[in-house]
């Protein structure tokens, strides 16, 4: 830019911001003039929600997350202080705080609905090109060949809806008041890696289940033990582990990838399958990276599963603090059982 510069006058006019060196000029950083640091670079939305505490904004974020995290009567935390989101303004962008009382005995919980459409398959092929020939495992009815699922990179369509937030006792747990918000939709176009999970396949995962039941029945006379197989659980925490896997397979930020998480009180039938989005709108490239390396992804994410110790599930393995339902459908067997369906290790020799 200091290549128009041509008059004294001109540096002149330009000093706050520039300064020479021999080889010509450069800028100078400075309280007052500083472009940079008015650029956010984890976030270049077409929309930008500030939160403002009084005068001072302490955070910016597109409008996905502040309808999350900032919509009215939400707890919001900063720097170890909590506040409670007074209100959003939706024409300025600003979600103004104001602090919370001391001893405030509740957090807050939204409810949304979130769907999640595929609009256009860019490329597709069989698992079997991605990883090698099925290893030991669980055995399950073998009486049919092993066919390979499909990996997908997807255009995707993800439609949110917060309709909702509930106080909840943080002592105890119970509901302590629900309140309805009146916010608009959001959608964001990305971009998704897609594991289908075929009814043979899912089959295999039901009669290694049993073999499971069978099993703890020989062992072990009380009922209570017998275990149910829960396929949206499974799904659910497979999706877990392969999105906390995925930093470990290429370089990314577990927050730059999303997942479909399962409510509890949801009424709506999913599609059968592993989903793993590009969480900026447009996508990064990320989810791109790990349809290329799905066989190693997939094959990762089956022996972290096997090889955490824990029974029912924890932040090890199929569970995370970033997960929108409170991990509240999980299943750790079926997530594991579903893994390594997927990889024809259920049709390989049992162990």
């Amino acid at each position: 830019c200091a290549a128009g510069v041509e008059s004294t006058s001109s540096v002149a006019a330009f000093s706050f911001a520039l300064g020479q060196h021999p080889g010509g000029w450069h800028f100078v950083e400075g309280e007052e003039c500083f472009p940079a640091g008015r650029v956010n670079i984890r976030n270049v939305p077409a929309i930008v929600y500030k939160v403002m505490f009084g005068e001072k904004c302490v955070d910016e974020m597109d409008e996905h997350r502040a309808f999350f995290a900032t919509h009215p009567g939400a707890i919001f935390l900063y720097q170890g202080r909590t506040f409670i989101v007074s209100s959003l303004d939706l024409e300025r962008h600003v979600a103004t705080l104001r602090l919370a009382p001391q001893k405030l005995n509740y957090f807050t919980s939204k409810s949304d609905h979130t769907a999640l459409d595929v609009r256009k398959v860019l490329r597709h092929r069989p698992l079997s090109d991605l990883v090698s020939p099925p290893v030991a495992g669980i055995a399950a009815s073998a009486a049919e060949p092993w066919v390979p699922p499909t990996v997908k990179f997807c255009e995707v369509n993800i439609n949110t809806h917060v309709y909702a937030f509930s106080k909840i006792c943080k002592r105890t747990g119970d509901l302590l008041e629900r309140i309805d918000l009146h916010l608009p939709r959001t959608e964001c176009d990305t971009v998704a890696l897609e594991i289908e999970v075929s009814p043979e396949l899912r089959q295999d995962v039901r009669d290694a289940a049993a073999c499971l039941t069978h099993d703890n029945d020989d062992n072990n006379d009380d009922d209570d033990d017998d275990y149910v197989l829960n396929f949206r659980g499974g799904l659910h925490g497979a999706e877990h582990v392969l999105s906390a896997c995925a930093s470990l397979v290429i370089t990314c930020d577990a927050n730059d990838l999303g997942c479909e998480c399962v409510s509890p009180f949801e009424q709506v039938d999913r599609p059968s399958r592993l989903i793993l989005y590009d969480a900026k709108s447009g996508g990064t490239g990320l989810s791109e990276e790990l349809y290329k390396r799905a066989g190693d992804l997939l094959t990762m994410a089956a022996d972290m599963v096997a090889g955490c110790r824990c029974s029912e599930g924890c932040l090890a393995c199929v569970l995370t603090e970033r997960c929108s339902e409170f991990n509240a459908v999980m299943d750790k067997r079926a997530a594991g059982l579903i893994l390594n369906a997927l990889i024809g290790r259920l049709r390989g020799i049992r162990i």
